[in-house]
This record gives C-alpha cells, sequence and structure tokens, in this order.
C-alpha cells in the first residue's frame, strides 16, 4: 500500500475481528491498534474494572496512537467493536479526515451462533475476555452495521486468513478507486 489508509474493524464480538486486524497488520506492515490490550493494561494497572472515564480514555489513547501512525504514513488498523455510526465518524474525524487520509471499515461477517462459540472460549487471547451468550447476542442486536455511504469492505469471518486477504484486496481496490 502506498498511501496510508485507516481501517476501522467491525462486527459482533467473536466474529474475527482481532484475529484478522493482526494477521492483516502484519501483511501490510500497519499499525495495529487492539482496544482490548488496552483495556487489559489498564485493569491490570489499576487493579480494578474500568469505569465509563477510563473507556473514553482507551479511546483518546488510540486516536492519538492513530493520529501519530497515520502522520508517519502508516496505515493503521483500529481494532474496536463499533456498535453506532457516531462512534465511527468521531473516531474518523479526529484521525484519517483531519490528515485527508481514506477510512474504510472492514466488516467481519460472522453466523451469531460462531460469534457466541468464539467469545465463550477466548483462552488462546491473552487480552480479550471470555464473554456470555447474552452479551453477544444482545450487542448483535445493537450492532449497527455500516451504511452505503461508508467505505468499507465485507469479510467472511469462517474463511481462512488467505481466502479473507484475497476478499479484503478485491474489494478494497474497488473501494478506493
Amino acid at each position: 500500500m502506498k498511501k496510508p489508509t485507516f481501517f476501522m474493524m467491525h462486527g459482533d464480538f467473536g466474529s474475527g475481528k482481532s484475529t484478522f486486524a493482526q494477521n492483516l497488520a502484519g501483511e501490510i506492515d500497519a499499525t495495529w491498534l487492539r482496544s482490548d490490550k488496552i483495556r487489559a493494561e489498564m485493569r491490570a494497572e489499576r487493579q480494578a474494572p474500568l469505569t465509563a472515564a477510563d473507556e473514553e480514555l482507551v479511546f483518546d489513547s488510540m486516536n492519538q496512537a492513530a493520529f501519530q501512525a497515520l502522520s508517519e504514513d502508516r496505515s493503521v488498523i483500529y481494532d474496536a467493536t463499533w456498535n453506532y455510526p457516531s462512534f465511527r465518524w468521531d473516531t474518523r474525524a479526529a484521525t484519517a479526515d483531519r490528515l485527508g487520509v481514506p477510512a474504510v471499515i472492514i466488516w467481519l461477517q460472522t453466523p451469531l451462533a460462531e460469534c457466541i462459540r468464539r467469545a465463550a472460549d477466548r483462552r488462546h487471547d491473552e487480552y480479550a475476555v471470555s464473554i456470555g451468550a447474552a452479551k453477544v447476542t444482545a450487542n448483535a442486536a445493537e450492532l449497527i452495521n455500516p451504511a452505503s455511504d461508508e467505505l468499507y469492505v465485507a469479510i467472511d469471518g469462517m474463511k481462512t486468513f488467505a481466502e479473507q486477504y484475497a476478499q479484503f484486496t478485491d474489494q478494497l481496490e474497488k473501494v478506493l478507486s
């Protein structure tokens, strides 16, 4: 990739956002910013659950790091759950829009039953916490998917990374042209 791009991961809990983001960051040499990691570090530092103010700090930190990386001509993969379009717009405005960098949503589409299965058992992930079926289902009901006026690529969360990467590159070329 020649021009930096701001990628925002989107999808249900357990859809495969972080797995895809990690693999993609290595493939395209992008900065991977992960909300789960920042939350885990804050919980360990405070030795207490995070407050609403802490959640704001998580995203402020991510926005600053994203702006810095984009300023240095590095693409950024912003790994978080985006329930509402207003969150996406505010984050994009604080980062990519300020620099005139394209912002593209990477939408991981995974069946809810698979998301529930994955979210319940996250022992392989040192930063993510396991989430029960009720919370995954409730979040899925609130999740507002990208609108037709937003730039996005849709990725099948059940495919291998090689297959997902092929989907990504094919769609990205069309989205950015």
